[in-house]
């Protein structure tokens, strides 16, 4: 609630409604403009004001004290209490203008130091009419962030909800129409097992004093930033040469990166600074609700104090900061505290650090901080366009009331838009996590306190969960504990609808949000990349006057000013060229208007400078040099770029059989010759010796499609013995390729690493392994080795098989996947080698 606690804003809204009826009969014309020093004591002053005498319980507190009150009815106080939050922050904000124009003050009056109050959810007019609208005759209560109106139970109301309903599944998603239709529609939020008050006041006091601070707009410093040309084609020239550099030291940027890890960037002299809490970072005041109920609800969901950061690949992570207590209230760790000031920054990002999920059901820290960046962004764009509008209007009516030939001044039209309305572009790899992604986005957008707050959500439902997925009690035993052998990652990554063919428009108001809009009237499109480089390879095939018109379909990536790439890991595991022709497409310059007034398209749009104005964001588990050519090269931000670079352990020690491991290096001179370079290497050294050997249970690991290819088509012309699988066979062939290598009926197996990610197929009868070159994902490696098997066919101990053999080939250029097998500190020692060492041994 921005910081207020409720004591707070109780006190505000009795003193808002006790002068309500004399609010209409005030004067809206705005006060004189004035400097925001005043402003700040003013914030102050009203928080030091609002709670000395009233002390109220919440309502669970309450419930706790009289020790006999019903389940249900604790749950319906619960819904009470969290319905009032909406009305009282705007009861607030009214109180809060009133105070202005006794102290002669302005709500619309803004200054460059403090651009946020220019940015406010509404002006003087709306709050006064949102306070005098928030009761209804009926006792029923308007909720201040969507206009519906809901009813709200009292305090001792049992609402009789004895279970949580999931609306945003099949069955769910039908329970609730019909519930609906019977008029007893409750939202999904307001459906609690528990409430948590201490840490809900926690959360509400984390920044009381922090309304006295000025906040800095990073929004509309970057996009109101004017650019030379100079500046523009220096920059983008350097883009690509430029080289990173080690950031300078960062307390709150220290204790959010993982162990061993440092911050780089590139066109910037420091980083950005990363606040305590979202008021400071200036994130819009009902999103800051937002982000503070939708945390109470995991914490009551998952059983886990608000705030607490979770161990992981960070276990380092403190919960303070600097001299920053108990921000981990407002961010759930120093990670995403550091994250997100990294994104309010607009400079493109870089996190190659991010761990798989091991549970869908579970809040992703990562996905939470680029949304709540995604919506604040959206949000101000909105409200400028509408403040603008008014302003417009309003000197419409100014002039249409102006004596018959007198001079009115007219003031140029405001430059507040891009070519087209869609302004973020959402990059995922599969349908299941756009599904987590939509879902969580709306969440954080708004409380769904209707039926229809969300349009076209039984379709989403429909057509991103998987209607053939089976419960766990109803799966068959045998699929089950196939199931339970992988990992749990694969099982989190693989569940539900792993279809990687989408788009979806989403189109964000202030009463709803309209899944499946027109692209070209959507805010955000979440989409996989296959898909819009299907829709662009059909612009480039047409031919006529058809071409023509296809050409202008694409136009709605125009004005794309936040691109995320999500999991981009995954995306190398189906086709990156995809996103190499997405990212190409956009910010170009629209062949068609679109109904757009391009008196109010911004100049850096109309000078076609967007992309220098594009911020991009990839997250990825790995780095490789695909990620790092595209965030080179056709990234030219001009607020610069920050990248996370960890230092890794390797997985060394996670190979279990006591094996010799031997590390080959070839020589090659450029990039581009070292797949060549690998298969001469691999004919001329290592291929007679495995032809001279003539055993069995001889697996070559590649991790590149290509090279598989390469070597299935060499090993035919050998007429050598040999099975394949590839993430291309069908799994009837999968079942008889590897049936005829654990029963020696074919010597060879060649396995390729999109394969072991989609499947993580448990192979028998392993003995000697090579590998083609490093694979991607460094815990591939350990996986492989502890599938090798004794002479008894048993999965290799600690004792392990001391006649196997493994191998693995490598060059100076594959220093990012040795890296994550060896570890860092080995990898540079390897890669920097003198000629004569070129075999590395590790037991």
């Amino acid at each position: 609630m921005g910081g207020y606690g409720l004591s707070k804003i109780l006190k505000l809204k009795r003193a808002a409604t006790s002068e309500e009826d004399s609010a209409d009969k005030q004067k809206r014309a705005p006060a004189p403009r004035s400097g925001g020093g005043k402003r700040r004591k003013l914030n102050a002053q009203l928080t030091d004001e609002s709670g000395k005498h009233l002390q109220v319980k919440k309502p669970v507190e309450e419930a706790q004290d009289t020790g006999n009150v019903e389940f249900g009815q604790r749950i319906g106080e619960v819904s009470a209490y969290e319905s009032l939050i909406g009305e009282l922050s705007t009861s607030y904000k009214l109180l809060k203008h009133r105070k202005l124009q006794e102290e002669g003050l302005s709500e619309s009056s803004e200054s460059d130091n403090s651009a946020e109050d220019s940015e406010d959810d509404c002006d003087g007019e709306e709050l006064q009419k949102e306070g005098s609208d928030l009761m209804n005759k009926d006792g029923s209560e308007r909720q201040g962030g969507d206009g519906a109106f809901r009813s709200v139970p009292s305090l001792t109301q049992n609402t009789g909800a004895s279970h949580v309903l999931d609306s945003w599944t099949r069955k769910g998603y039908k329970a609730a129409m019909a519930a609906a239709v019977g008029g007893n529609f409750v939202p999904d939020q307001a459906q609690k097992i528990q409430q948590k008050p201490q840490e809900m006041r926690k959360m509400e006091d984390v920044s009381s004093d922090a309304l006295a601070a000025g906040v800095n707009n990073t929004w509309a410093q970057h996009v109101e930033r004017e650019l030379a040309e100079d500046h523009n084609s220096n920059t983008c020239s350097g883009a690509s040469t430029s080289k990173l550099i080690k950031a300078p030291e960062s307390s709150e940027f220290k204790d959010g990166a993982p162990k061993h890890a440092t911050w780089q960037m590139r066109h910037r002299s420091t980083l950005p600074p990363a606040p305590a809490t979202l008021f400071e970072s200036g994130v819009k005041e009902r999103l800051q609700a937002r982000w503070l109920e939708v945390h109470l609800e995991d914490s009551i969901r998952f059983n886990s104090p608000l705030g607490s950061s979770k161990k992981g690949h960070d276990e380092g992570v403190t919960e303070t900061c600097g001299n920053h207590h108990n921000v981990s209230t407002q961010f759930t760790s120093p990670l995403q505290r550091a994250f997100f000031a990294a994104l309010n920054s607009y400079a493109d990002v870089l996190l190659p650090c991010r761990p798989y999920p091991v549970s869908m059901d579970e809040p992703d820290e990562h996905m939470d901080a680029y949304l709540l960046h995604v919506l604040n962004h959206v949000n101000k764009t909105a409200d400028r366009i509408k403040k603008n509008n008014e302003k417009i209007e309003a000197a419409e009516n100014a002039a249409k009331a102006a004596v018959k030939g007198a001079a009115t001044a007219s003031d140029p039209l405001p430059r507040d838009q891009g070519f087209t309305r869609p302004k973020v572009l959402i990059l995922l790899p599969q349908r299941n996590l756009a599904f987590k992604l939509i879902r969580r986005l709306v969440s954080m957008a708004m409380r769904e306190t209707r039926a229809d707050s969300v349009q076209g959500k039984e379709k989403f439902v429909e057509q991103f969960t998987d209607p053939e997925e089976e419960e766990e009690e109803d799966m068959d035993p045998k699929l089950r504990a196939r199931r339970a052998a992988k990992p749990a990652e694969w099982q989190a990554l693989f569940s539900g609808n792993v279809d990687d063919h989408f788009r979806v428009g989403i189109k964000i108001t202030r009463g709803a949000i309209r899944l499946f809009s027109d692209l070209f009237q959507s805010d955000v499109i979440v989409a996989s990349p296959i898909a819009l480089a299907t829709k662009l390879a059909e612009e480039n095939n047409g031919r006529g006057d058809a071409a023509l018109k296809m050409s202008s379909d694409v136009d709605f990536l125009s004005s794309i000013e936040l691109l995320i790439i999500d999991r981009a890991d995954m995306m190398c595991m189906q086709n990156w060229t995809h996103v190499e022709t997405t990212v190409e497409a956009l910010n170009k310059l629209p062949r068609e208007q679109h109904g757009t007034d391009i008196m109010r398209v911004r100049e850096w749009y109309l000078a076609g400078m967007a992309k220098r104005y594009r911020q991009t964001v990839l997250l990825s588990s790995f780095l490789n040099s695909d990620m790092n050519r595209l965030m080179t090269t056709s990234c030219h931000n001009f607020e610069g770029h920050i990248r996370l670079v960890p230092e890794h352990p390797g997985v060394l020690s996670a190979v279990i059989p006591q094996v010799q491991q031997l590390f080959q290096r070839f020589s090659c001179s450029t990039p581009s010759e070292a797949p060549s370079a690998r298969f001469d290497f691999f004919k001329r050294s290592i291929w007679p010796r495995m032809k001279e050997s003539g055993s069995d249970g001889q697996l070559i690991f590649i991790p590149h499609y290509f090279d598989f290819v390469r070597i299935r088509n060499f090993l035919a012309q050998e007429e050598a013995d040999f099975a394949c699988i590839c993430e291309y066979t069908a799994p009837p062939d999968v079942t008889a390729a590897r049936s005829r290598f654990f029963h020696r009926q074919r010597r060879i197996l060649l396995y390729t690493e999109r394969a072991h990610f989609y499947h993580r197929h448990r192979l028998r009868g392993i003995k000697d392994v090579l590998f083609f070159s490093s694979p991607e994902h460094g815990n591939f490696y350990s996986e492989i080795l502890n599938l090798l098997e004794t002479e008894n066919h048993s999965i290799a101990s600690a004792t392990g098989s001391a006649h196997a053999t493994v191998a693995a080939l490598f060059c100076k250029y594959d220093m990012m996947q040795l890296e994550r097998v060896v570890g860092s500190n080995r990898a540079r020692k390897m890669v920097a080698g003198s000629s004569d060492s070129s075999t590395f041994m590790f037991c």
